[in-house]
């Protein structure tokens, strides 16, 4: 079984779940794992080789996010209320008016690819366990 994440916030609690479900499962053929996929996949780089800035990539709800949000369902982005980080109080660290469809379309891409290498590993290792 594969867990996939997609926040630092939870990387302590998701371990320590993992690891009580595979002690829990130690006498049966099934194990969890933890893919870590959204900020390890080279999205932020790519947003840097396009010319984007760290500033505007962002943390929370920046370009990053924000791409993503608007590949996946625009319905659920307001792009009438899309500034630049200044404008908000709270919680937006980045730049999500410079997010785009094509720039989410391409981090969703690589998020997939990998996932899809991270679970390609884990069955080779353990494979090689057996």
């Amino acid at each position: 079984m594969v867990i996939l994440r997609d926040s630092g916030s939870d990387t302590a609690r998701l371990r320590e779940m993992i690891g009580n479900l595979n002690a829990e499962w130690a006498n049966t053929d099934t194990r969890i794992h933890g893919i870590p996929g959204y900020r390890v996949n080279g999205f932020d780089k790519w947003l840097l080789e396009q010319g984007e800035s760290e500033a505007d990539i962002g943390l929370h709800a920046g370009i990053l996010d924000t791409s993503l949000l608007l590949a996946i369902n625009p319905g659920h982005v307001r792009q009438d209320k899309l500034a630049d980080r200044s404008a908000f109080e709270g919680s937006v660290n980045g730049n999500p008016a410079r997010a785009t469809r094509a720039y989410g379309v391409k981090g969703l891409q690589l998020m997939i690819d990998t996932s899809v290498e991270s679970i390609r590993e884990l069955r080779v290792s353990s494979r090689q366990k057996r």
